[in-house]
């Protein structure tokens, strides 16, 4: 859930701080959101390559690597965020909120390539579950993410569910995933 409460902030809590903060026009805020949700994409195809052709880790830590990347990553320049000044002109102040939501993409290594290593040809359904996960977390995110983090410690989510993944990924199928169907 620490991994989809950022793109809930993206949708959520970005355009509220380019209108608030920077104060920026709506369609101007909005169309901010989309760069980043636009780049998603390419970094996803990138990512995967380079996890394919990546023979030097193992898988499982093929998937802490790049789920590290995505967590640490995005925790990192939220936490830079806070030092920029936001102003009109502030390029920083911009990328610095955008950028975590691009390194999201590299979850497609992580936590994503995990479910399909550990279900197997199951894979569907626990994607579906966890459709079900991000959903939930999207609806709740803006209700559970001020009560998780009063003091705006963000960060320690992103961070916190991070080395949750790391220390329990695995890239062996489940037992329940052998089973003939």
């Amino acid at each position: 859930m620490g991994t989809y409460f950022v793109l809930q902030f993206l949708g959520t809590f970005s355009p509220q701080y380019f209108s608030f903060v920077l104060g920026y026009s709506p369609t101007l805020s909005g169309t901010l959101i989309i760069i980043p949700t636009v780049a998603i994409m390419p970094v996803k195809l990138i990512t995967g390559l380079i996890s394919d052709r990546l023979t030097a880790i193992t898988e499982v830590g093929k998937m802490r690597l790049f789920n590290s990347i995505s967590s640490f990553g995005g925790a990192l320049f939220f936490a830079l965020a806070i030092f920029v000044s936001p102003s009109d002109d502030s390029l920083a102040a911009k990328a610095f909120i955008m950028v975590p939501f691009v390194l999201y993409a590299f979850t497609s290594c992580g936590f994503s390539k995990s479910a399909v290593m550990i279900a197997r040809e199951h894979s569907p359904f626990v994607f579906s579950l966890m459709h079900i996960t991000n959903m939930i977390s999207m609806l709740g995110a803006t209700f559970f993410i001020p009560l998780i983090t009063p003091d705006n410690t963000y960060n320690q989510l992103l961070v916190t569910s991070n080395v949750v993944f790391v220390i329990f990924v695995k890239a062996e199928p489940e037992e329940w995933a052998l089973l003939e169907v």
